[in-house]
C-alpha cells in the first residue's frame, strides 16, 4: 500500500530521518500538541538521529513484525506508543515513519488487538 509521509526532523550526522505518516499522522500531531509530550518525543527523536546505535529502551524494534518499531512515551506513566515503519532506501538513507498512535497502552506486551492494529504497517510503502 503506497503512502505519503513528511519529514519531521533529519540528522546532521547520519543519513537518518524521522517522518510522520500523512494520513494517520493527524492523531500523532494532535497528541504532540501537549508541551510535555512534545518535549519527550523530541528527546527520543534526537537520540534516534544522533546516536551511533539508534535502538534503546524508549525506541525499539518489534521483533515479531517485519520492519516495525515503537517509540515508548512515558512507559512508567501513560505508556503511550507510536508505532513506526522503518524504511531503508537504495541511496543509504534510513527513515523512521511514525504511523500509528496508541495514547495509553495497558501493558508492556503486544496483545492480539494491538497486533491486528499494527500488522497493516508491514505492508506500507512510502513515497520518500
Amino acid at each position: 500500500m503506497r503512502r505519503e509521509c513528511i519529514i519531521y526532523k533529519s540528522s546532521d550526522i547520519y543519513p537518518r530521518h524521522v517522518c510522520i505518516d500523512v494520513e494517520d499522522g493527524l492523531d500523532i500531531v494532535s497528541f504532540l500538541e501537549d508541551p510535555k509530550i512534545r518535549k519527550k518525543f523530541d528527546y527520543i527523536v534526537n537520540r534516534i538521529l544522533t546516536q551511533n546505535f539508534i535502538y534503546y529502551e524508549e525506541y525499539e524494534q518489534i521483533k515479531t513484525f517485519k520492519g516495525l518499531s515503537e517509540i515508548r512515551l512515558f512507559p512508567n506513566g501513560m505508556n503511550a506508543r507510536i508505532y513506526c515503519k522503518e524504511v531503508s532506501t537504495n541511496n543509504g538513507n534510513f527513515y523512521v515513519v511514525a504511523a500509528k498512535l496508541i495514547p495509553k497502552k495497558s501493558s508492556q506486551k503486544i496483545n492480539k488487538e494491538i497486533g491486528q492494529f499494527i500488522k497493516p504497517l508491514e505492508n506500507y510503502e512510502y513515497d520518500i
